[in-house]
């Protein structure tokens, strides 16, 4: 925790999951805080982090109240608004927007037509910019609100203020940080509403169903079958397949992860949109975690080691989705992992390079900094500099690095 007297804002930061059980929506949030702002002198407040969502076990009554909790919440949020917005069904969804010169909830005199307020590029399926040319006052027409402004009463109102001329957003409702201002309703929902990412409301409760009589007693083959493809429907199974960079690490290597998530017909999972990575050491104890956006059954991201919490041994290194742990731990990907002790002797290598032309030819300048494991640099240190293609050796020559280490 830190508050900067001069600015008057106040930052925090967790080092552990903040645990929100969520009697309303039926939900245990483990949220692992990154960043919470608040500023005393204008009072936004900004937060960002990573959360993981557990459903409560429940009753099928409470099962089925926390079903139309969340189509509630979800209803008019911010997420159904800019989904809308990347599906291009703003009215269908019940939205409409006016540009706005100032913060007041008091409704324009007349509705701007919804082009001339949004400028949306799509990079691909998942992806897209939007720019906004104004202020919007956003009013979701299938709720009734009863603001503290009575010229408010027949919606839920919402006021979008722009920090930047375009914002990063994803299929799932997802956008970059510090993007926009919230205020109005989007301005009070906080964690209370707070849903997964690929949440879906028209693919959530389910009741129980009894099996046939005829299936409880003797099953046939064909009935077998089709209550295997039932249940298959019913729980689609997803498959995870990470990719690094190198079999083994230091204890402070930074592990790329590149992650393939699939269903049971091994094409791209569209079901999930969060991937959970975790380093787990020899008595089970989860030593990092991390999570990943995933995109039509692709996500990137990486591990930091530490050695004040990596210590050298073996590793297990895992990765599963929400969706997964319906399975169990089974289902989860693991691969086992040796993370030795950095070397004090080893050296660290800093290179650039750029291409310069002369007398019409293109030649590569290419420079090496040399540094111990504390940062200082190599001096005055004898080396051989070799420079091979396959079996050739184009160049061999005795060199000393300077007192910065070049």
């Amino acid at each position: 925790m830190d508050y900067n007297r001069k600015k008057h804002v106040l930052h925090v930061k967790a080092d552990d999951f903040l645990i929100v059980e969520n009697k309303g929506l039926g939900y245990r949030l483990k949220y692992l805080l990154n960043d919470f702002e608040f500023n005393y002198k204008t009072k936004i407040v900004y937060y960002n982090g990573f959360p993981y969502f557990e459903d409560l076990q429940g009753t099928e009554k409470e099962k089925k109240r926390w079903y139309k909790n969340r189509i509630v919440a979800y209803k008019g949020s911010v997420m159904h608004f800019l989904r809308s917005v990347f599906n291009y069904r703003l009215k269908e969804e019940g939205f409409s927007i006016y540009g706005l010169k100032d913060s007041s909830l008091l409704v324009p005199a007349n509705l701007v037509e919804d082009d001339s307020l949004l400028s949306i590029a799509h990079l691909s399926t998942a992806f897209m910019y939007l720019r906004l040319k104004q202020n919007l006052y956003v009013l979701y027409k299938s709720e009734s609100s009863y603001a503290a402004n009575q010229q408010v009463v027949f919606g839920q109102p919402s006021v979008i203020k722009r920090l930047t001329d375009s914002v990063l957003i994803d299929r799932n409702g997802y956008f970059a940080s510090k993007g926009f201002i919230l205020t109005g309703h989007w301005g009070d929902e906080k964690i209370a509403e707070l849903l997964p990412l690929d949440y879906k409301p028209n693919q959530e409760y389910k009741p129980l169903a009894k099996a046939p009589a005829e299936i409880q007693s003797t099953p046939d083959i064909t009935t077998l079958v089709s209550t295997i493809d039932s249940a298959t429907t019913r729980l689609p199974a997803e498959k995870v397949y990470l990719h690094i960079d190198k079999p083994h690490y230091s204890s402070t290597d930074t592990v790329w992860l590149k992650a393939y998530v699939l269903d049971g017909d091994l094409e791209y999972s569209k079901q999930s949109g969060l991937l959970y990575t975790e380093l787990v050491n020899d008595t089970g104890k989860v030593v990092l975690r991390q999570s990943m956006p995933v995109i039509q059954g692709l996500g990137w991201g990486q591990l930091i080691l530490d050695e004040e919490k990596v210590a050298e041994g073996s590793y297990t290194l895992r990765a599963y989705t929400n969706w997964m742990q319906n399975l169990g731990e089974e289902s989860f990907f693991t691969r086992q992992l040796y993370i030795s002790k950095t070397d004090e002797q080893a050296w660290l290598v800093k290179a650039g390079s750029r291409m310069a032309t002369k007398n019409g030819k293109e030649n590569a300048e290419v420079g090496l900094q040399l540094l111990r494991q504390g940062g200082d640099p190599v001096r005055l240190q004898a080396l051989q500099l070799k420079l091979t293609e396959g079996n050739k050796t184009w160049l061999r020559e005795k060199i000393q690095t300077d007192i910065d280490g070049r």
